[in-house]
């Protein structure tokens, strides 16, 4: 894929990472990223990137950066659940013995994951 095609990929935005465009934008770049996302979603982002190289830059700068988060953060979200998993397998005599400490979740992480972690966790 040539630089001049990476902004149509760009057209069927997920929500995904119009939130996570959202949710990195500061200041006066939340207002940017807001056109930004809408004019992807109705198509309309081809005539400003014909006509802008700066722009189009920076959008897909935002965008890369957006998916690269998206993609660190999944990557963390699986490492917790698999240590979740692994540590609701064990008893709680083995996770004595091994003296291991319960998978530690970040508030931020709350949000992506199904919810029935606070009784389950202490559990042999």
């Amino acid at each position: 894929m040539n630089e001049d095609d990476q902004h149509n990929d760009d057209e069927v935005i997920s929500e995904e990472l119009q939130d996570e465009i959202r949710r990195r934008a500061e200041g006066g770049q939340s207002v940017l990223a807001e056109t930004m996302i809408q004019l992807v979603k109705s198509g309309h982002a081809d005539f400003l990137f014909l006509r802008d190289d700066s722009c189009k830059k920076w959008w897909d700068n935002t965008v890369s950066n957006a998916r690269e988060s998206i993609v660190k953060r999944n990557n963390q979200i699986k490492i917790y659940l698999l240590k979740k998993s692994a540590w609701d397998k064990l008893s709680k005599e083995e996770r004595k013995l091994l003296c291991l400490q319960a998978p530690s979740i970040n508030k931020w992480m709350l949000k992506y994951i199904p919810q029935q972690e606070e009784s389950d966790s202490t559990q042999p």
